[in-house]
C-alpha cells in the first residue's frame, strides 16, 4: 500500500501558503488543500533505510484493520492544486525525508 505523508517544513509553508493566499485564488470548494509531499509503500521506506543503515533489519506484520483502513486512504495527493492556487510545492524529496528523520532520531537517542 502506498500512502501520503509529508515532512513538518514542507507543512508548514503549504499551511502558511494557504493561509496568505488570497481568497480570489482559492477555486477549491470550501477552500479545501491536500497540502502534498512524497508517497511511498514500507518496502521502498525498508529499502531507504538500508541506504543509509545497512545493517538495518525489519519484521513486518499486517494489522488487518490497519491496513483496511490504509487501503481507503488514496496512494498520492494531487501537486496540481496547490501550485495553481497557492504556489506550494513540496520541496523535500523522499530520501531527503528518509535521511532527515533518521539523523533526527540518532541525535534523540544520543541525548
Amino acid at each position: 500500500v502506498r500512502l501520503p505523508t509529508i515532512y513538518v517544513d514542507d507543512l508548514t509553508r503549504g499551511l502558511l501558503a494557504l493561509q496568505d493566499a488570497p481568497e480570489s485564488a482559492l477555486k477549491e470548494p470550501e477552500h479545501g488543500y491536500a497540502i502534498p509531499g512524497v508517497s511511498f509503500t514500507a518496502e521502498e521506506l525498508f529499502k531507504e533505510i538500508r541506504f543509509h543503515v545497512p545493517d538495518f533489519q525489519h519484521q513486518l506484520e499486517i494489522d488487518q484493520n490497519m491496513n483496511t483502513f490504509a487501503k481507503l486512504w488514496p496512494n498520492t495527493l494531487s501537486p496540481a492544486e496547490p501550485l495553481r492556487d497557492l504556489g506550494y510545492a513540496p520541496s523535500v524529496g523522499f530520501r531527503e525525508l528518509i535521511f532527515k528523520v533518521l539523523i533526527a532520531h540518532r541525535d534523540r537517542l544520543a541525548t
